[in-house]
């Protein structure tokens, strides 16, 4: 079975002493322009339009199968089957990547990914996981007295959110949102962040067919500003889905 990443362990941050605003900016204006072809807006961010392509599937497919006819020649049946695919955490896997350098300030509370709609033939606990890769940082500098905090998540107000969501009758709904990542604070270099949400997260535990996971840019305070590179969202479906 596969071998998945595990979750990167990260702090919260508890100070939130106000910056003054950064002296220059970290990238030239035309590196940050907004492409009009994108699918964004200022309130429902990048939309993805369709998953990304998996090389890998065919593989996959292949040796999932294997693996079904193994265990039915030693005698386990269809339903235990599955389960013991569920439990290992061994499924399909969708991912929605967007790529485009943004930076986001002023108490940033902004969509910088959409999936499409996570479909399902399975009522619920068809979610096995969800992986997210993030690479940004903040603006790089930071007036806080505790210097010991530069380098690390304490002190950070830059940061992360996913979010579950569902449509409702009057339109779409937030059914659970949980803080993702902190940026490292004072630094001015793309970090790359892996985190892996397990089957006891709220988002995989409760996600239903049809539900969308939606990635958030988050910041507080006046002077800190988020940038961003790229996002993508993995979703591990179970194989009967």
């Amino acid at each position: 079975m596969f071998r998945w990443l595990r979750s990167v362990a990260f702090d919260n941050a508890d100070g939130n002493t106000a910056q003054q605003p950064p002296p220059q900016a970290l990238y030239d204006e035309e590196e940050l322009t907004t492409d009009e072809s994108d699918v964004s807006s200022v309130h429902m961010g990048y939309v993805s339009s369709a998953w990304d392509p998996d090389p890998d599937r065919v593989a996959a497919v292949q040796r999932m199968r294997a693996t079904r006819i193994l265990l039915a020649h030693r005698g386990l049946p269809p339903e235990l089957i599955s389960k013991v695919f569920m439990l290992s955490g061994d499924g399909q896997t969708l991912s929605t990547t967007r790529s485009k350098v943004e930076n986001y300030s002023n108490n940033a509370n902004e969509v910088y990914l959409r999936t499409l709609p996570l479909e399902s033939r399975l009522v619920r606990n068809f979610l096995l996981r969800v992986m997210i890769h993030i690479e940004s940082h903040d603006q790089g500098w930071s007036s806080d007295s505790h210097t010991e905090w530069f380098g690390t998540t304490q002190g950070s107000w830059t940061w992360w959110d996913l979010s579950l969501e569902r449509q409702g009758e009057d339109g779409p709904v937030e059914v659970h949102r949980i803080e993702l990542q902190r940026n490292l604070h004072a630094v001015s270099s793309f970090q790359s962040f892996d985190i892996v949400l397990e089957p006891d997260s709220p988002i995989v535990r409760d996600a239903v067919s049809g539900d969308r996971l939606v990635l958030w840019v988050r910041t507080m305070f006046p002077g800190w500003i988020n940038f961003v590179r790229c996002a993508r969202i993995t979703a591990v479906m179970d194989w009967d889905a």
